[in-house]
């Protein structure tokens, strides 16, 4: 059974940026190149405050091969920092599809 993960980012206005790493994009990558990841979507909101991101995995096993990956976890952590240093919120909804 397929699984995915919506992850919000809401920033407090448009001068805060999102946070952005390439490094995890590129292991993002290769998660859908192997076919672990079957869709990464990312859309910003009309009023770019709110970026939502809706990754689809085959299954729940390789959803927790990505989020327990040891490649991300220093970006994970970067972002965790940068996201409450700069007041934006995160919510992440995790659903069996």
């Amino acid at each position: 059974m397929a699984f995915q993960t919506i992850t919000t980012f809401v920033r407090p206005n448009l001068g805060v940026p999102f946070f952005s790493n390439p490094q995890n994009k590129t292991i993002t990558e290769s998660y859908t190149t192997s076919g672990k990841i079957s869709a990464n979507d990312t859309v910003t909101s009309q009023d770019g405050l709110t970026k939502t991101i809706t990754r689809t995995f085959a299954t729940h096993a390789d959803q927790l091969a990505f989020k327990n990956d040891p490649a991300r976890a220093a970006i994970v952590e970067a972002r965790r920092a940068y996201n409450l240093a700069n007041n934006i919120h995160v919510t992440v909804e995790y659903i069996s599809v």
